[in-house]
């Protein structure tokens, strides 16, 4: 139901909310962004289970992250996915373990050639966890003394579902199904 009809001066206060919300392509993220998003347009949304086949692709399990940060050894945070919630790469599987910069930075993904940007990046099929961070931030987990302790609090429920705008799934079923 449209509640607020679409000003320039409203935009503003629409990207404010959806900017923090951690959201992929399954969980309650990309569900709540849909409900702030029937503020605007008359859109309804529609539910696909996890695990189901569209045809060359599968919807993945629901993703949800609760908390994810780098420390150093003083137990200062150097990557915090509250600050931003770019920081930990979509669908990345629990962790918590102490290690080296050496051990971790298979794990880091930053852009040299853009030092102020934090990448996006995704493993919704290959298990595995990472952190996206700044040259800056990559360089201070470097120069840091002693392990790095990294936590990432994640789940995937193969039992979840993917929500998405009503009319797309008309799309999706005629070609796919």
């Amino acid at each position: 139901m449209i509640t607020t009809p679409i000003q320039p001066e409203n935009i503003d206060e629409y990207l404010k909310r959806l900017f923090p919300i951690s959201r992929s392509i399954t969980g309650n993220g990309n569900r709540e962004t849909l409900r702030v998003l029937q503020e605007l347009v008359p859109i309804s949304i529609e539910e696909y289970p996890s695990q189901t086949k569209a045809y060359d692709w599968t919807i993945p399990g629901e993703w949800s992250i609760r908390s994810a940060w780098i420390k150093n050894s003083l137990g200062v945070k150097l990557v915090d996915w509250s600050e931003c919630n770019l920081h930990v790469v979509g669908y990345s599987e629990p962790v918590h373990q102490f290690m080296k910069y050496e051990q971790l930075a298979e794990n880091l993904h930053y852009l040299d050639h853009f030092p102020d940007a934090i990448p996006y990046r995704t493993t919704y099929y290959k298990k595995d966890w990472g952190f996206c961070v700044t040259r800056a931030q990559n360089l201070a987990l470097l120069e840091s003394k002693g392990e790095l302790e990294v936590y990432i609090d994640s789940t995937i429920d193969d039992s979840g579902s993917m929500s998405i705008l009503g009319w797309m799934a008309y799309l999706v079923m005629d070609l796919y199904f």
